[in-house]
Formats: C-alpha cells, sequence, structure tokens
C-alpha cells in the first residue's frame, strides 16, 4: 500500500468481520523491518486483538515513505469462510466509525432488552400464550444475534472463544426453533380441509431443525451449519408460502407474518446461499445481507 506520509495519526485496516476463526496479519515496511504483527480470530482470546473492536481491525504506524506491505493468512477451524470485505481508515475516520457502531450496537442492545422484558411481563400479567412465545423467540433471536456481531464474546466471555463458538451455533438453532414456532402458531388456520397438512409439515420442519440442534449440544460445528442452513430454506419457503395461502383465504395474520417475515427470511437464505458459495461473496451481497437481517 502506498500511503500518505503526510497524513497525521495512525491509518486502521479493518476487516470489517468478526467471525474468521484464525487471522494472522503482518505489516512490513519498504526495509524488510516488521512494524506490526498479530494473530488473532474468533478461535483465539479476544485480549490478543490489537484493537478492542467487534470487528478485527489494525493500526498501521506510516513510515517515512509510506509504502507498507501488509500479509494476511486466514484459516478456517470448520470449512465455513465468511467473506472479508477490507478498509482502510484514516485515524479521525476510524473513530468516527467505531463510536457509530457503538451506538448502534448499544441502541439496539437496548431496545431489545427492553422489548424482551416488556413481553415477558405481559405474559406473567395477562398470561396470553402468544406474547409468551414471541418472548421467548426474541430473547432467542437477541442471544444468537449478539453473538453473530461479536457483541457477546466482546463484553462477556473474551477468553472463552470456543464457547463463543459453540453458544453462535445452538443460539442459531434455538432461534430458528422457536420463530418457527412462534410464526406458524401466530399464522394459525382458517381452513379445516388444510389442518392435517399443516400439522404434518410442522412436524417435519420442527424434525428438522432439530438435527442441527442436537449436531450443536455436542460441539459439532460445521455438522450444525452443514445441517441447519437446508433446514432453514425448507423453513422458509413453507412459512412464506404458508403465510401467503392463508391470507389469501382471508386470515389476516397471514399478511402480517408475511410482509414482517418476508424481509428476513430473504437476509437469511441469502447469508445461508453465500456460505454454500452458491452466490458470490462480495460487498454488495454482504451489504444486502446486513440490511434484510
Amino acid at each position: 500500500m502506498q500511503l500518505d506520509p503526510a497524513q497525521p495519526g495512525k491509518v486502521y485496516l479493518d476487516t470489517q468481520d468478526n467471525l474468521q476463526d484464525f487471522v494472522d496479519i503482518h505489516v512490513i515496511d519498504s526495509h524488510g523491518q516488521v512494524i506490526g504483527s498479530w494473530l488473532t480470530g474468533d478461535r483465539r482470546p479476544f485480549k490478543q486483538r490489537p484493537l478492542a473492536n467487534a470487528s478485527v481491525a489494525v493500526p498501521i504506524t506510516v513510515p517515512a515513505d509510506g509504502v507498507v506491505d501488509v500479509y494476511m493468512r486466514l484459516e478456517s477451524h470448520d470449512g465455513l469462510h465468511e467473506a472479508l470485505s477490507l478498509k482502510l481508515y484514516q485515524d479521525e475516520d476510524f473513530i468516527q466509525h467505531t463510536q457509530v457502531r457503538y451506538a448502534i450496537n448499544a441502541l439496539y442492545t437496548g431496545l431489545a432488552i427492553a422489548l424482551i422484558v416488556y413481553n415477558a411481563f405481559m405474559y406473567l400479567a395477562a398470561r396470553v400464550p402468544m406474547v409468551g412465545l414471541y418472548s421467548v423467540y426474541a430473547c432467542t433471536f437477541f442471544l444468537w444475534a449478539t453473538t453473530f456481531y461479536g457483541i457477546n464474546f466482546q463484553y462477556l466471555w473474551p477468553n472463552w472463544p470456543n464457547f463463543n463458538n459453540h453458544w453462535l451455533a445452538l443460539s442459531a438453532c434455538l432461534a430458528h426453533l422457536a420463530g418457527f414456532h412462534f410464526f406458524t402458531r401466530y399464522i394459525g388456520n382458517v381452513v379445516p380441509g388444510a389442518q392435517t397438512f399443516a400439522s404434518k409439515a410442522n412436524t417435519v420442519i420442527k424434525l428438522l431443525l432439530l438435527v442441527p440442534t442436537t449436531f450443536a449440544l455436542f460441539g459439532q460445528y460445521l455438522l450444525t451449519f452443514v445441517t441447519l442452513i437446508p433446514a432453514n430454506l425448507v423453513m422458509a419457503t413453507y412459512i412464506t408460502g404458508w403465510a401467503a395461502y392463508q391470507w389469501r383465504q382471508g386470515n389476516v395474520m397471514g399478511k402480517y407474518v408475511l410482509l414482517a417475515f418476508s424481509a428476513l427470511a430473504v437476509g437469511v437464505v441469502l447469508y445461508f446461499s453465500k456460505v454454500l458459495a452458491l452466490v458470490d461473496s462480495n460487498v454488495r451481497s454482504e451489504e444486502h445481507t446486513s440490511e434484510l437481517q
């Protein structure tokens, strides 16, 4: 890289990713001297990161001639690779970027906890089953999201990288199970003749979701997602199809679920399609996945 030596402060190379298992980064100046070297990733303790940042980011001191070579080695523990969209920040830009991200994370975390607690107390007060189901689903989804985006690893268990990966797999399965049960119960059924089909479909999909959940309980990260991905595709297809069918039959709950679930379903399907290499992993698909989720 050719950097501007007149620019004050350091520059920061951000991988914009917190799920890559092993990330080795070495920065060499034009004289062959190592000016920075880090061994990090989410399979190593958080303290090995040069910056307390959810994604792996490294500071680079600009040499007098502004020329540096950056060598990066990526390794996967389980065979699943995340796409990296590297971005270089100037000193002030990186500070502003991290402040905005922390503010968004804090806002999301606070709103999510308030929503979960509010619905939990509503259930305890009114004993409405649907409110209780929503509380469970919101809780499991929140626990998955905060792990997926690196918040839990940074603040709750920074010295337990293996547990972080096991919990990521298990929380994903629990969120799928809770979400499927909530959405199907919320939609309901206004067509008596379709009840047999709905009961059989619900049983089959729950069994499909129990397979990756079992692998997750035994710490089999790769097998968890290899089996969760097709189960997710089946689940998403069924919920959107069932919601659309119920809407056409006059069930307004199908309309609400179809509108609310579609964006989430597209984001999850797109993400899993990237993991399976069905679509290219690039900046555009990464941005669309984050926006939809």
